[in-house]
């Protein structure tokens, strides 16, 4: 016969210890767990902050570049009024062409249609335009304005950016003389009261205008100066036979 072993009892102080131990490993991985959940929602997190805000910036750079657009068409406008009312006063040269530089843009920050707004991508600008100095000679007008720009980008509910942008636009307005124009003519026909065609084997470099009307047969061939800029031509546009008149 074999003998019998009985099983030893544990101790009464080590009763329940298996059982606690497996408590704290559930407890310890769990803990593990969590942190790395808050990790991965924490990065992510920033990194949606991180794409929102720069989304944001970009938004309120577009605002300062279209107010900028905005602020040069202004300025072509204003300048345009003030010659059609030098034109309309006689044209005289001993007026200025711009008789009130300091008082050309409006005072305070420029609203309305002058300020540059838009939904995709979000953002909304304004402008300053104040008078710095000037430049004004016996035939032409140098004016100088600094601007301040101010611009706002959003994007979704969270994203927000300002940016503030400081810059100068120069005005000038120049009246100019006969020497800067290669052909200047009123009429532009023979002694004879004969027309005057350019063609193909005519090659001319500078600026060109008439009160009459220029002919163009073929293919003449303009240099890259033939026409100023802002000059208004009495060119018309027709094809002819044997040629074209423009």
């Amino acid at each position: 016969m074999k003998p019998v072993v009985s099983p030893v009892k544990p101790d009464a102080s080590e009763r329940g210890i298996v059982l606690v131990a497996a408590l704290l490993f559930v407890l310890l991985a769990s803990v593990l767990v969590l942190m790395m959940m808050v990790s991965a929602t924490g990065e992510r997190t920033q990194s949606s902050n991180t794409q929102t805000a720069r989304l944001s910036l970009y938004a309120a750079d577009a605002g300062v570049r279209a107010q900028q657009q905005l602020l040069a068409n202004l300025a072509k406008a204003k300048l345009d009024s003030c010659y059609t009312a030098w034109v309309a006063a006689g044209s005289q040269t001993s007026q200025p062409i711009i008789s009130n530089p300091s008082g050309l843009f409006p005072t305070g920050t420029l609203t309305g249609a002058n300020a540059a707004t838009s939904a995709n991508p979000a953002f909304s600008a304004n402008a300053s335009v104040s008078f710095s100095d000037a430049g004004v000679g016996s035939a032409s007008q140098t004016y100088n304005y600094m601007f301040t720009i101010t611009s706002s980008g959003a994007q979704s509910t969270t994203g927000q950016r300002s940016v503030q942008s400081t810059g100068s636009l120069r005005i000038s307005a120049t009246r100019g003389s006969f020497s800067d124009y290669l052909v200047l003519t009123d009429q532009f026909k023979m002694a004879n009261n004969g027309t005057v065609w350019f063609t193909s084997s005519d090659q001319f470099d500078g600026r060109i205008h008439t009160n009459d009307g220029f002919k163009f047969a073929f293919q003449p061939v303009p240099g890259p100066g033939h026409a100023g800029r802002g000059e208004r031509h009495v060119l018309q546009q027709r094809r002819l036979a044997g040629g074209r008149e423009r």
